[in-house]
């Protein structure tokens, strides 16, 4: 296959890397990032070793070549539509997968993609931007994937993952799926970014912090209704978040990432979706939107 990485910092990094094994990848990424892997390679650790030659570039209109069998888009949740529209707008391609945080994503692949080329995907893989050019995989996570229509590539796409050491499968049920790994994330990535800690505090201080954790589980669970799915007992969600944080103990979450350097957080597609989806039925989500508040008055203060 010829793969477009749209979006090569931490993760979108180390699917460039692995799928480069096997096929034709090229990255489009910024700033030093992008001249130290232009210059040297790119390097991984961890998870995945190695220096890895990847042609980048900072943009679509730099592209010598505009078709691909694949694009697959790893940048910041907040930044899908606009990559989205860059997409269709100046390149070709057969499929588009995305590896992004987040609720409500398909809503905005449909409105701007469509349906019949989207392979919808969650990862939980970890990894950390160490410094340009240099990317640790700090946890070798699945991969789930799920073709929009029922197309057959994405059962080829599990094999290629596969081939290329990512662990990866077809999903049963994508929507449950991406709430599943949205409510993860929904207790994971704000508590550890206001305690500025590793993923592992959660299992650590899960006495001190259950009453919380269990507020916003009960409020995903809730929200996950509105769209018909049954994520399961409360105690299957708490159980999976101590796994999760067990085996991803010394990954630092997104977005504690994003508030250390300063930078805007996805929230927006996390705690903020789950309290905005709640209140839209005229019910309250105290603890989502008690974090959603919180994580948005340190965006910016590091």
């Amino acid at each position: 296959m010829r793969v477009l990485v749209f979006g090569m910092g931490a993760i979108g990094s180390v699917f460039a890397a692995r799928l480069s094994k096997r096929h034709e990848v090229v990255g489009i990424c910024r700033g030093e990032h992008y001249e130290e892997i232009k210059r040297s390679g790119l390097k991984l650790r961890g998870g995945t070793e190695g220096t890895f030659s990847i042609r980048v570039y900072r943009s679509l209109k730099e592209l010598d070549e505009k078709t691909f069998d694949l694009v697959l888009i790893a940048t910041k949740s907040y930044d899908l539509k606009q990559a989205l529209k860059a997409i269709k707008r100046d390149i070709t391609f057969s499929y588009l997968m995305t590896v992004q945080n987040g609720l409500g994503l398909i809503d905005i692949l449909e409105e701007v993609i469509g349906r019949s080329r989207v392979i919808y995907g969650i990862t939980y893989n970890a990894a950390v931007l160490v410094r340009p050019g240099v990317v640790d995989h700090v946890f070798l996570g699945e991969t789930v994937i799920k073709s929009l229509v029922d197309d057959p590539f994405d059962e080829y796409l599990v094999k290629e993952l596969k081939s290329v050491g990512l662990p990866a499968r077809k999903s049963d049920n994508i929507l449950k799926d991406i709430w599943l790994k949205g409510t993860v994330n929904c207790v994971i990535n704000p508590l550890t970014a206001i305690l500025r800690e590793k993923n592992g505090i959660i299992r650590e201080k899960w006495d001190l912090l259950s009453d919380v954790v269990s507020g916003v589980v009960t409020e995903c669970l809730e929200a996950a209704k509105i769209d018909g799915v049954d994520l399961g007992s409360p105690q299957e969600l708490l159980d999976l978040i101590k796994d999760v944080s067990l085996r991803t103990s010394e990954n630092r979450s997104s977005m504690l990432q994003d508030i250390l350097k300063g930078r805007r957080t996805e929230i927006e597609f996390l705690n903020c979706y789950v309290a905005s989806r709640l209140e839209s039925i005229g019910k309250r989500a105290p603890y989502n939107r008690a974090l959603c508040a919180l994580i948005r008055s340190m965006e910016g203060l590091s």
